[in-house]
């Protein structure tokens, strides 16, 4: 029986969860289910917490009292109370364990017991906790807290202050008569994307950095007292390789953010070449730094509207996160075919593939099937969520790869070129560049994309697959490219890794892929840092706002691996050692690589969202 104050809390709930907000809970608990079928991959996620609490929520929309909740949740009846009470007050938000609250908190686990048992495992790295991440954080602890059973349901805010509390107590250890200090290691920094875009030529950050080093090595150098020659040639070339590492940056960023503003200064139909490099410097000049004002509003994202941000939050650097203030529940629109099926898998749960890179040929992939030419899509203001996952995740090795590049994605090497070769201003000069395609297999230069200085030194080994096709468009002709290279493709893989709803993208290319493509098959991915249901019910708005299709898709999401892929670079390394001992040592490390793209497309043919047969380019003899 449910107390008289639980039964009008769970009547009001009841009473204010429209169908569509129940659609959107299974779907929820459907994405954390998926996450959990290998827990110790999801920890960070949210999704141990927020399965309890969701769970909490659709029994008490199936009209069960309090004993029902607790035993399917194993939640105290206050704390569920304190669920239902933040959900009928907040909404969804409150499902999550970054959620701002403070659980009550009683013995054995007040403050100092929470922190002893933290402390257990805060001292081991996550990966001697089975735990796939690369450092414990607010939200990794908070999770293994409820994984393991030390807590039923944590607060990662509260989890943050108890461990910003006690960890800096120094506990002390006593070897030999020696006491140590022992520190715990810690990353309060949740894992997220950050926007890509500059308002500067150049990250001044970054350079502020690395000419304080060289000011401060100079001066040690030359005003630190005797060294002797040879500590004194190895500080200095220590200290020019970091000085032209800065000028190499400095080139670099500086050719990026002035292709980047040749690319927003055209505009559709005119001719890039009449733009002179004042009209380019007045429009950044009016729109990043004054903040222009669009449609009357002044750029969030320009100079201006940063420090009309900053000035209004008045303390930004305290990164406190508060309760959302209630909204009233605006209708959302609805497709008249209804929501499509969901499809949320995880990555471990994919099956094996065959993965063989020396049976490719123009005929045959690395699986031993006909080629699948790709369209690769991805966020483009979240490039440090791209790095090279979409050729270490093996679809070079797959089928010829389409791929639509920003300026920050080219290596230096492509910007010192001349900007007529980089930049396809409109349709015609889409259709030339194309006219030069290639899509046979064989031995291809590693492309270099996204790449910082100061990254891997020295040239990426040749890799054995298709090719990749990257333009750099303008607005005159992005979109022509796009049906172009859609027409090209049998699968389209859309990465949302780093996707924002504060400022999204892809919104163009998912309507194209949801009103029947081409391509006509299509999955969805994201990584751990990127929050897995904003990006379904973002897909689901685009869905719902547009013209219905003639059929209803199927969307297939995917959480990626977080841990890089270990074996795709070291079997091409394998190919070019010309010592056996290192040749026998890269074959080793790459001997059982099967990337996620072979397994995903196993599954997509197995599910039969996909044909083997001989593709569709091959056919037309494209």
């Amino acid at each position: 029986m449910s107390s008289p104050q639980a039964t009008e809390l769970f009547r009001g709930l009841q009473t204010s969860f429209s169908p569509a907000d129940r659609e959107r809970l299974s779907r929820i608990l459907d994405r954390c289910r998926a996450d959990l079928e290998h827990p110790l991959d999801a920890i960070g996620t949210g999704s141990q917490v927020t399965l309890k609490r969701g769970t909490a929520l659709k029994v008490v929309l199936e009209d069960a009292d309090m004993a029902a909740i607790v035993a399917a949740t194993s939640l105290p009846e206050a704390r569920v109370m304190q669920v239902m009470e933040n959900v009928q007050a907040y909404g969804f938000a409150a499902l999550y364990p970054w959620f701002p609250e403070a659980l009550p908190l009683q013995k054995p686990l007040d403050e100092k017991g929470l922190w002893k048992v933290i402390k257990e495992y805060l001292g081991k790295s996550p990966s001697a906790c089975s735990v796939a991440d690369e450092k414990w954080r607010p939200s990794t602890a908070a999770d293994y807290l409820v994984h393991t059973g030390a807590a039923a349901d944590v607060s990662v805010g509260q989890i943050a202050d108890i461990i910003g509390k006690y960890k800096d107590r120094n506990q002390g250890i006593e070897i030999q008569g020696v006491s140590i200090k022992k520190e715990y290691p810690f990353e309060f920094k949740e894992a997220s994307h950050e926007s890509q875009r500059r308002l500067f030529p150049f990250e001044p950050g970054f350079l502020f950095l690395v000419l304080l080093i060289v000011v401060l090595g100079w001066v040690f150098l030359f005003a630190g007292g005797d060294l002797g020659i040879v500590k004194r040639i190895l500080i200095t070339a220590g200290f020019a390789a970091a000085l032209i590492t800065m000028v190499l940056m400095i080139l670099k960023q500086s050719l990026e953010w002035w292709l980047l503003q040749k690319v927003l200064a055209s505009t559709r139909g005119s001719a890039q070449t009449s733009l002179t490099a004042m009209q380019l410097w007045k429009r950044w000049f009016r729109r990043d730094i004054l903040g222009a004002a669009d449609g009357g509003r002044v750029p969030a994202r320009s100079f201006r509207g940063i420090c009309a941000a900053w000035l209004r939050s008045k303390a930004p650097f305290l990164n406190k996160r508060s309760k959302p203030a209630p909204q009233p529940v605006a209708p959302r629109p609805v497709n008249p075919l209804g929501t499509p099926r969901l499809t949320i898998i995880n990555p471990r749960s994919l099956p094996g593939a065959p993965w063989d890179i020396d049976s490719i040929s123009d005929a045959r992939n690395v699986m031993g099937m006909s080629p699948v030419p790709t369209l690769y899509l991805w966020v483009f203001d979240a490039q440090e969520a791209q790095q090279a996952v979409f050729k270490e995740q093996g679809w070079l090795q797959i089928g010829p790869v389409h791929l639509l590049l920003n300026s920050s994605a080219l290596p230096l090497g492509s910007l010192l070129k001349s900007r007529k070769d980089l930049l396809l201003q409109d349709p015609k000069n889409v259709d030339d560049w194309m006219a030069s395609f290639s899509d046979g297999a064989g031995s291809h230069p590693d492309p270099g994309l996204f790449r910082q200085i100061g990254g891997r030194i020295g040239k990426l080994p040749d890799y054995v697959g298709y090719p990749l096709h990257t333009p750099v468009c303008t607005d005159g002709s992005w979109e022509y490219a796009l049906h172009r290279f859609a027409s090209r493709c049998d699968l389209a893989v859309v990465n949302l890794s780093g996707y924002d709803p504060s400022h999204p993208g892809l919104e163009y290319e998912i309507r194209h892929l949801l009103s029947g493509g081409p391509p006509r098959k299509f999955v969805f991915m994201y990584d751990h840092a990127t929050d897995a249901d904003a990006v379904i019910e973002s897909v689901l708005d685009v869905w719902n706002g547009m013209e219905p299709p003639g059929s209803v898709p199927e969307l297939i999401f995917l959480r990626t691996e977080n841990a890089m892929n270990i074996g795709y670079q070291e079997q091409f390394e394998a190919r070019s050692a010309e010592r056996a001992v290192m040749k026998q040592y890269y074959e080793k490390k790459a001997e059982n690589y099967v990337p996620i793209a072979a397994r995903l497309v196993a599954y997509l043919i197995a599910s039969g969202h996909l044909g083997a047969g001989e593709s569709r380019i091959l056919r037309a003899g494209a």
